[in-house]
């Protein structure tokens, strides 16, 4: 039980530290660039295309 409680808070701790760093580089980003452009991606439409070699390129995970 022990170990699955501390798994847990060290799960939690990690996403908290991936969270916040990600904010900061996005922050640090913008700040230092004048213009910047965003991408949705499909990953089912790329199967339809010639973009992916394979049908495992793409999937994302």
């Amino acid at each position: 039980m022990r170990q699955e409680k501390y798994a847990a808070k060290t799960y939690r701790s990690v996403a908290q530290k991936r969270q916040v760093e990600s904010c900061n580089y996005a922050k640090l980003f913008v700040m230092n660039h004048d213009q910047a452009a965003m991408e949705e991606l499909e990953p089912k439409s790329l199967t339809k295309t010639t973009m992916a070699k394979k049908k495992d390129d793409a999937v994302i995970a």
